[in-house]
């Protein structure tokens, strides 16, 4: 229904869901390519168990946006940002209680 609007290009976040709460968190890409045929691509990381999950999508569209703008390709960018998603998670270390933030530093350190 969002392709139908005008975008050429949609992903859909998952990750929070009960029925994911296996070893991964599946994101679908969908692309309309030139033909106007529509792709559909799964970005499936590992799964990572922490509470420090704040910010997980505000991360990952800024991390795709980045890729995008360094000139990648939708695909591309994608695959690169969940990577960067997953290493911020993987990085993150709890702090107080409750839910706190990805680690976006952790490629400084």
């Amino acid at each position: 229904k969002i392709l139908s609007i005008g975008p050429q290009a949609v992903i859909i976040k998952g990750g929070h869901g009960k029925a994911e709460q296996g070893s991964h968190a599946f994101d679908e890409l969908v692309l309309i390519n030139e033909s106007d045929s529509v792709k559909q691509f799964y970005l499936p990381p590992e799964r990572i168990d922490t509470r420090c999950d704040h910010g997980t999508g505000c991360t990952f569209s800024a991390a795709l946006t980045a890729y995008l703008a360094k000139g990648e390709d939708i695909y591309s960018a994608a695959q690169n940002a969940k990577a960067y998603l997953t290493a911020a998670l993987k990085a993150a270390e709890p702090n107080g209680s409750g839910h706190c933030s990805v680690d976006h530093t952790f490629a400084l350190k």
